[in-house]
């Protein structure tokens, strides 16, 4: 199981990550600041993911609000 999967849309061509934990599948996920980094966590087994960079950091909140919907 990967971290992230690149999904084409049919549509428009258009590239859309999709982020979920490599331990448990879930695609419950949050950021949470330490210092000056940011890390993506699991919301249901807690693991951490990865560190978010500035840039991908707006994708990410994007994907979170999406899947929470």
């Amino acid at each position: 199981m990967t971290l992230v999967t690149v999904i084409k849309t049919q549509n428009r061509g258009d590239v859309m990550k999709q982020y979920s934990c490599p331990k448990c599948g879930s695609k419950d996920l949050f950021l949470k600041e330490s210092g000056n980094h940011t890390g993506l966590y699991c919301g249901d087994c807690g693991s951490w993911l990865k560190w978010v960079s500035k840039k991908e950091k707006p994708l990410v909140k994007r994907f979170i609000e999406k899947e929470s919907k």
